[in-house]
């Protein structure tokens, strides 16, 4: 039976008990106890519309995943089935993109950044807080940094293809003097170790995922409001408005993938001497939103 398929796999511990949640709760009520042989596209699809039926269209579609998975490990121990999910292909509806929740207004981002100064939790979480603006990574490609990969006197990062998402083999990311001050100020605390942003207790993984979101939340700031990814998103929408630097630049310091990805690849230091000059005018324009907020805070107190 489909149920009997079910087995944990190489991912972690959350992956597959993710996935075990999906198939127990939208295909085995109905299809978990039909052999894997008798079970018809049709029949998925009826359950995979259920799900889409409540507006849940990405776990329709993850679940259409693992159900795929499951068939296919059928197929590995022998058993005379077939994957049936591509059959299913174009019959679900697309999920919407998400968006990570990010401040846009300059006022909201200068009062953001000044919370974040006033920030008393941990000093490595506080350095995340203050480095996370400046450096454009995914909160992933951030926790996942290493001291290897920091170039103090060339004032960049150099991020291998295995810690960013895409195919190019590396990243280059500017450093602005900001960036820099803050970096050394951690290396004082963590450079001895191999990771920027060691977990609490255990120096030889990296931050928790949650650490920056929680870090926020301390400050004030809910999930539907701002999230640590969301920076990524305030650097795009306050570059592109400002006018003053090329959108290909601007995607290129982003790590957007190229299409090609051959040239994607290929040019990863792609508009670097434009970047180099972004980056510092970026952090600029923040100290100055940053300080901006500190004078409306300090009127509004007097």
């Amino acid at each position: 039976t489909l149920a009997r398929k079910v087995r944990r796999g190489k991912g972690s511990i959350k992956t597959y008990k993710k996935a075990k949640w999906m198939l127990e709760t939208f295909i085995f009520p109905k299809l978990g106890s039909t052999p894997v042989a008798q079970i018809t596209a049709s029949d998925l699809l009826v359950e995979l519309k259920k799900i889409e039926a409540k507006g849940m269209n990405e776990t329709a579609r993850r679940t259409k995943q693992r159900c795929g998975k499951v068939f296919r490990h059928a197929i590995g121990l022998g058993h005379q089935v077939r994957d049936l999910t591509p059959d299913l292909r174009g019959l679900l509806e697309a999920p919407e993109v998400e968006h990570h929740a990010a401040l846009t207004d300059p006022r909201k981002v200068g009062e953001l950044l000044l919370d974040i100064d006033s920030y008393e939790g941990r000093f490595i979480t506080r350095c995340a807080l203050r480095l996370e603006p400046l450096v454009f990574l995914r909160s992933l490609e951030l926790r996942r940094l290493e001291w290897e990969h920091v170039d103090f006197e060339a004032a960049e990062l150099r991020i291998p293809r295995v810690n960013m998402k895409g195919k190019r083999t590396y990243h280059v990311v500017p450093l602005a003097i900001q960036a820099l001050a803050i970096l050394k100020e951690l290396h004082a605390v963590t450079g001895r170790g191999r990771y920027v942003f060691p977990k609490l207790g255990d120096p030889s993984k990296t931050m928790s995922e949650n650490t920056i979101n929680d870090a926020l939340r301390t400050l004030g700031y809910e999930g539907d409001e701002m999230t640590g990814h969301g920076f990524r998103t305030v650097a795009s929408t306050l570059l592109n408005e400002d006018g003053t630097w090329r959108a290909d630049a601007i995607e290129r310091q982003l790590s957007h993938q190229e299409d090609d990805d051959v040239r994607g690849a290929y040019n990863a230091a792609e508009y670097l001497s434009e970047r180099r000059r972004m980056m510092q005018a970026y952090a600029d324009k923040l100290d100055v939103l940053r300080a901006k907020a500190r004078l409306k805070k300090l009127k509004a107190a007097a």
